[in-house]
């Protein structure tokens, strides 16, 4: 086991050839490669084009997927309703939601004062809940407000997101299918290494599932921007797996 720094990628191939073959490649440093905002976005598609410059093939599965897609709904809804809150009419809307919208534009900017450096601020899947119920109740034109905010600026950004990330980044997709199992996978995945893996070190599920299929399958690397993948891979007992970081994460473990 081993964690290297994308600068280190041209060692970790000569120390470990069957990289060329192919690695797993995490939701995160696909988010960073193809959302502007992020704070490793450059880097990401730096080190993404390094490694297609390889012909290293990058492979991702359902649960890589969808994350990413979850991710992106975050994002795209945060940007929606935003720009919403910035345009619109608040005397036309019911009081609490024009409370609610000032609000989001007041942490919006105290966010980027205070971190200028991060990426924007992203609501919670509870906070966009609750936007959505409450726009949901303004009628008008037939329909209601989030289904307009939604259909306007939110469900063809996220239809076209993930293809255009498989076209654009080369991504291979590792179905269900027996025989990518067989090719892909030394052993079946199973549910309760994932479990153990919310419970220490403490992943969230969707990581958990990740990281667990990344330790039964074949592949010697899994390519990330995130500390927990990193600590996971630490923690575990495999000394055949490898995690390659931004340095700047590496350098803090």
């Amino acid at each position: 086991m081993a964690i290297w720094g994308y600068s280190e990628l041209d060692a970790l191939i000569d120390g470990h050839p069957n990289v060329k073959n192919g690695i797993l490649i995490d939701t995160n440093i696909l988010v960073a490669a193809t959302y502007d905002l992020d704070k490793y976005h450059e880097v990401a598609k730096a080190f993404i084009d390094e490694l297609l410059s390889h012909k290293i093939p990058l492979y991702c599965n359902v649960n890589i997927r969808a994350e990413f897609l979850d991710i992106h709904r975050r994002i795209v809804a945060s940007e929606a309703i935003l720009g919403f809150a910035k345009t619109c009419n608040k005397e036309e809307l019911p009081p609490e939601l024009a409370s609610d919208l000032t609000n989001y534009i007041r942490r919006w900017d105290n966010h980027d004062k205070k971190k200028p450096n991060d990426p924007p601020l992203r609501l919670s899947d509870s906070e966009i809940k609750s936007y959505r119920m409450q726009m949901i109740k303004v009628k008008g034109g037939g329909t209601d407000l989030w289904t307009e905010l939604s259909s306007d600026q939110v469900v063809s950004k996220i239809e076209s997101v993930w293809a255009k990330a498989e076209t654009d980044l080369g991504l291979n997709f590792l179905s269900l299918r027996k025989e990518d199992q067989e090719k892909y996978l030394n052993i079946k995945p199973e549910w309760d290494d994932v479990m153990k893996l919310m419970s220490n070190p403490g992943l969230s599920s969707y990581d958990a599932m990740i990281v667990n299929m990344f330790f039964a399958s074949k592949f010697e690397v899994i390519a990330s921007s995130d500390f927990d993948i990193a600590i996971a891979l630490i923690k575990s007992t495999l000394t055949d797996k490898h995690a390659i970081l931004p340095d700047e994460l590496k350098g803090q473990l």
